[in-house]
């Protein structure tokens, strides 16, 4: 019943103006290992669809901001940020994309909503 709901619902905003994508949130992604920059970790693919903006390396850590809604919760709307973690290409470590400021973590306990 519950998957037939969510299928239901998937076919109900697939169309141009949608780009689905489905993760299985990790620790990180959710604040759950205490880490101070909480955010969900995009795949480059996926990056260079959405966010050809961020997808260089001309100046350290790129980045837009998107207003980011949760369908599931009644939760207020938040002004997210992609960004492009790229200082390994300014001689530090970090190489990673990722949406961030979701006010705290993606997922938070009990699934309350994020900016309460």
């Amino acid at each position: 019943m519950l998957m037939s709901v969510f299928h239901n619902w998937l076919l109900e905003i697939a169309c141009e103006n949608y780009f689905v994508y489905i993760k299985r949130l990790s620790a990180n992604d959710t604040g759950a290992t205490g880490g101070h920059q909480v955010g969900l970790y995009i795949p480059s693919g996926i990056v260079e669809k959405l966010f050809p903006s961020i997808n260089h390396t001309r100046e350290l850590n790129p980045s837009v901001f998107l207003t980011a809604h949760v369908s599931s919760h009644d939760c207020p709307d938040s002004e997210a940020r992609a960004i492009y973690y790229n200082s390994r290409h300014f001689g530090k470590t970090r190489n990673e994309k990722r949406i961030t400021r979701w006010g705290r973590g993606v997922i938070p306990p009990k699934n309350q909503c994020m900016n309460k």
